[in-house]
């Protein structure tokens, strides 16, 4: 799985967010902070003091990482936090490479936990440790197993596809992905052509 290791001491370190030096930190830990900083405004307005403060980490989108908005001249990202350790830690991630979390899941950032790999490492890693998400289990599916394996009974019974498309609120291409056998797989053995 691993192809870059850190060599971390037992205590909590802080380094400069890259990009960001001077106005946030990372830690050892999975921790972002803000430092003490004073900003300069151009229209001649008084200069004003922020202290720095630990940043509150929220879950992105699909609920699978945890992130935290860092602003930097008047524009704001999120950024995923386990991408900010591995990078402040691990260094410049390798092309073709990605940041993969190992046995204690995506939600811990602890660059113990951390390392670069390939995509199909990532992969193997997922399915070793349990953490994989796939079907139902992942929060942004829209669907049960039960719903898909109805999917693909009223196919095979005749239902086209649009219509399947408009009862359970999908697309037609993720109707014709499930009749395929593609991305919920894991049902089934058989693939028809759609």
């Amino acid at each position: 799985m691993t192809t870059l290791v850190a060599n971390v001491p037992p205590t909590k370190v802080w380094l400069p967010v890259v990009g960001y030096e001077g106005l946030y930190e990372v830690s050892n830990d999975g921790q972002v902070k803000s430092i003490d900083r004073i900003v300069l405004y151009p229209n001649g307005k008084q200069p004003r003091k922020f202290k720095g403060k630990l940043l509150k980490q929220c879950l992105n989108v699909n609920k699978t990482y945890y992130g935290v908005r860092l602003s930097k001249q008047g524009k704001t990202k999120l950024w995923l936090t386990h991408q900010l350790v591995a990078i402040a830690f691990l260094g410049k991630k390798p092309k073709g490479h990605l940041v993969c979390h190992g046995p204690k899941g995506n939600f811990c950032n602890e660059v113990t936990n951390l390392s670069y790999g390939t995509p199909k490492q990532n992969a193997a890693d997922q399915l070793r440790d349990g953490t994989k998400c796939y079907g139902e289990k992942c929060s942004w599916s829209k669907l049960t197993e039960s719903d898909v394996l109805e999917i693909k009974n009223l196919y095979l019974k005749g239902v086209q596809g649009k219509d399947l498309a408009i009862k359970f609120s999908i697309s037609r291409s993720r109707v014709c992905d499930i009749v395929k056998g593609r991305g919920w797989n894991y049902l089934f053995n058989d693939h028809t052509s759609c």
